[in-house]
């Protein structure tokens, strides 16, 4: 395996098909396909898996500002993953000013929910 995790943001179907494409020759460990459309839509999970991006430089370039503004919105959507990467952030003032205070709140949401 090459790849750890793909994220392609685009799953219609040249994006589909890359993705299988991919997970066919076991080119990458994880593949996760996220519509763009469907995020700003207001679905969680695409928002965080944008944000991962972001965070992570794949695909796109490193921000970490967007990345937190992502995660935000995936956590107010009720996406877990969301809350405890924005709880990672804010302790560690990436993307913004470290907020320990609201990355506690987070996680203890995260801990209810999940």
């Amino acid at each position: 395996m090459a790849i750890r995790q793909i994220t392609i943001i685009g799953t219609g179907l040249i994006g589909g098909s890359l993705g299988l494409a991919l997970r066919k020759k076991k080119f990458a460990g994880r593949i996760i396909g996220c519509d763009r459309e469907a995020a700003l839509e207001g679905h969680a999970r695409s928002q965080t898996a944008i944000g991962v991006s972001f965070y992570r430089g794949e695909g796109v370039a490193q921000d970490h500002i967007t990345a937190r503004g992502w995660f935000l919105e995936g956590a107010l959507g009720g996406d877990i993953d969301a809350m405890v990467n924005l709880a990672a952030m804010q302790v560690r003032g990436q993307g913004g000013e470290a907020d320990p205070v609201r990355a506690w709140a987070w996680l203890t949401l995260a801990r209810d929910e999940g």
